[in-house]
């Protein structure tokens, strides 16, 4: 049901990027941590509910992928990791065939460093690869960069690339129309029997014995080139080098080149879901919470259509106390806090509240907004144009993605454009080339894979989690 899947899957098929060669593929998340999911009795522990662990609840993704883009997989060879007393698995590699061609994937939930999910399939061809998470796919050969996002899909609202909004907004459409789409009973069959099938059979280990973390000397992020580092859901030690935009924590650097966004919702979704209540709560203080709670109507957050746009504020409010008033870089209002985002719903007036606390509170700091969908905000920009200093806003390599809202914005007002959470690979062709997204115009800021001084830590926790789910060690 991803737009950019079924975007780039017929001309894979009909060969204009290559013969298909060979396909890897892992699926990561920092979720089911060890002691902690005992603590809280997390429904995934749980056969019973859960039907497995990370290769059914986790793995299933890409499965489903690699189904839509090479055809039928058949598993030639899987490894099951299951900790001792848990009689789930929180890793799995599987040696697979689809499509005529070999592969491997691997996926494992239990690790640090995957705060955002990390789903992602390589296709290597004869021409150069395709490749495809659930934000976007793209092929890459000697010379040409192919890519197709979800959100120059216009789906009627504000998008969320990094949950995969595109497709939960098409499934939902064809319900609302009483069509079929892309899934099927039959492919659900596929990709269920394919997981029954593994689990059967294979060999089950305990979980590899894991090296340290190897130290890495982590250059800091250049500035003045016009180009930024977005180091949210990164390792502490890529955290601690500025500037970035990381949401307000204790670690963030306070220069003008710095861009921090509230609230970190995401962040915050992932240590409710993983960590519990209490947990966000310490790590947001209990102080900054209660002033933040100030003036805040009880009755707003009790009703249904008032509570997430008054925890908006709240969480705001909180994280912003985090801040020295003296802060001198740029604030902006991540205007997508979850589904349906204000900027769809026509909530602009709690954007337009938190702006207004940004720049009381820190009256040096340059204030404005972060958007996924730029197209969605272009008709509420009238209404909040005078209290903005910057839109940050998700480009894509199509010159119409940002083109409407960059004619819109006065001349004051700078247009920040960002990447998003990409597959490493075209991160990396975004630092190098970020004329590709910009038009050559402004600031392009990178997520941290991206970053020539940061990749090798990337790389490092991408090899660490695949030996942690069984790769390399089932031979």
């Amino acid at each position: 049901m991803l737009p950019h899947l079924a975007a780039i899957a017929p001309d894979l098929r009909a060969g204009r990027f290559g013969t298909p060669r060979s396909f890897d593929a892992h699926a990561f998340v920092s979720r089911v941590e060890e002691g902690i999911a005992e603590q809280r009795d997390m429904w995934e522990l749980d056969p019973k509910i859960s039907g497995g662990g990370a290769l059914v609840n986790l793995g299933v993704h890409v499965l489903a992928m690699i189904d839509v883009l090479l055809g039928p997989a058949e598993v030639e060879r899987a490894t099951l990791v299951a900790q001792h007393g848990r009689s789930i698995e929180d890793g799995a590699t599987l040696a697979m065939r689809a499509g005529g061609i070999g592969g491997m994937f691997t996926t494992a939930w239990h690790l640090p460093g995957f705060d955002m999910p990390e789903n992602h399939l390589r296709i290597d061809t004869d021409r150069g690869y395709v490749v495809c998470t659930t934000s976007c796919a793209a092929f890459v050969g000697d010379d040409e960069v192919h890519v197709v996002h979800q959100v120059d899909a216009d789906a009627g609202f504000d998008l969320a690339p990094l949950d995969a909004g595109g497709a939960f907004w098409n499934e939902q459409d064809l319900l609302a129309r009483r069509e079929a789409g892309a899934n099927s009973l039959e492919i659900a069959a596929r990709i269920e029997d394919l997981i029954t099938g593994v689990y059967r059979p294979a060999a089950r280990i305990p979980p590899p014995v894991l090296s340290p973390m190897a130290a890495r000397s982590v250059d800091p992020v250049a500035v003045g080139t016009g180009l930024v580092a977005d180091v949210r859901g990164a390792p502490a030690e890529v955290a601690d080098h500025g500037p970035d935009r990381r949401s307000s924590g204790p670690r963030h650097a306070c220069t003008e080149d710095a861009i921090v966004a509230l609230p970190d919702a995401p962040g915050h979704f992932r240590t409710l879901t993983n960590k519990g209540a209490l947990t966000l709560v310490r790590e947001l203080g209990i102080g900054r919470l209660g002033a933040a709670a100030f003036g805040v109507s009880p009755m707003g957050a009790a009703s249904a259509g008032g509570r997430p746009w008054e925890a908006l504020l709240v969480l705001l409010r909180a994280e912003l106390r985090r801040l020295p008033r003296s802060y001198p870089g740029t604030l902006v209002v991540d205007a997508y806090p979850r589904r349906p985002p204000p900027t769809a719903t026509g909530r602009i007036g709690v954007i337009s509240a938190a702006l207004d606390d940004l720049g009381a509170y820190c009256t040096k700091a340059r204030v404005g907004i972060e958007v996924n969908g730029a197209a969605r905000l272009v008709s509420q920009i009238p209404a909040i144009a005078s209290k903005l200093d910057v839109v940050v806003a998700l480009g894509t390599t199509r010159p119409t993605s940002l083109a409407p809202l960059r004619e819109l914005l006065p001349d004051s007002v700078e247009l920040v454009v960002k990447t998003g959470v990409l597959p490493r690979e075209l991160l990396e062709i975004a630092w190098d080339a970020p004329e590709r997204w910009t038009g050559g115009e402004g600031r392009l800021v990178v997520h941290w894979p991206g970053a020539p001084g940061l990749r090798a830590v990337h790389g490092d926790a991408l090899a660490r989690a695949k030996r942690a789910a069984g790769r390399d060690t089932d031979r």
